[in-house]
């Protein structure tokens, strides 16, 4: 999975899920789809990538996409451990 080839882009979440009711804002977690433009093309995401808590519908977000499967996203790290 690490040798997977990927590439950076703003996306627009398209649609989202919690874990547990949207009111408790304790020990849940967003998972959203995001729709995004590669080469002209949209994709839809195949997975859903995490998110956070405040993020809505149509809010953008910076991600990384597979660039040999431009429907499978990763979530955009801002440091490596």
């Amino acid at each position: 999975m690490n040798n997977v080839e990927k590439k950076e882009i703003t996306a627009t979440i398209l649609e989202y899920d919690t874990v547990a009711p949207e009111v408790m804002q304790i020990n849940n977690s967003k998972w959203a789809i995001m729709t995004y433009t590669v080469d002209g093309k949209v994709y839809i995401s195949k997975n859903k990538i995490q998110v956070p808590m405040r993020a809505s519908v149509n809010d953008t977000l910076t991600i990384k996409y597979n660039v040999k499967d431009p429907t499978q996203i990763y979530t955009k790290h801002l440091f490596v451990l």
